[in-house]
């Protein structure tokens, strides 16, 4: 009876300190929410001094440092949430928005490209994705069309380390495959 009771106590324990966790960064995720930065700042700090592996608080206090317009502080952060979450597709976009803020535009291009890559069930996922991203890189990136050929060229995808794109053109009035390099260049 006496072991059933020391169990009980533990597992009640670990339960209220985890929701205490979640509870921390709900806490600080209101003060974001209501505009008071500084005072999120120093709150995701805190829990991160605590639990320097909470992927949550890097996150929260990368958003903290957007919102304040450090984009290279929130990349760090970011950086730091994917070291603990690589697959988080959240995560991923947040950096790639706070990589182009922050004027390094090939970074996030090359990261957006990565992020979008079909991986199964997570593709749909994905795809809500695309029209943000369409919409943050059309005005950092100037759009320009790569071929010269008065035929169709249609369905461009780019390699996983954005240096070529695969397309299909009618150029020999029958669709086929050709690569070029990203600027356009060398086009086979």
């Amino acid at each position: 009876m006496r072991f059933f009771f020391v169990i009980l106590c533990i597992l009640s324990f670990l339960f209220a300190n985890s929701c205490g966790k979640d509870r921390q960064i709900e806490i600080g995720k209101e003060m974001l929410r209501g505009g008071r930065f500084m005072e999120a700042q120093t709150h995701f700090e805190n829990i991160i001094r605590i639990q320097p592996q909470n992927a949550r608080a890097h996150y929260q206090l990368g958003r903290v440092y957007y919102a304040l317009g450090q984009y290279q502080k929130a990349v760090e952060q970011y950086k730091q949430a994917l070291g603990i979450q690589p697959q988080n597709t959240e995560l991923q976009i947040a950096m790639c928005e706070a990589l182009l803020s922050s004027g390094q535009n090939v970074e996030a291009l090359r990261m957006f490209l990565q992020t979008l890559q079909p991986s199964g069930k997570e593709q749909r996922i994905k795809n809500q994705y695309v029209l943000k991203i369409a919409g943050l890189v059309g005005d950092a990136f100037h759009v320009s069309q790569l071929t010269q050929i008065d035929k169709d060229n249609c369905l461009p995808s780019f390699s996983p380390d954005g240096r070529y794109i695969a397309f299909t053109s009618y150029r020999d009035e029958d669709g086929e495959i050709y690569i070029m390099n990203a600027d356009g260049t060398e086009q086979r």
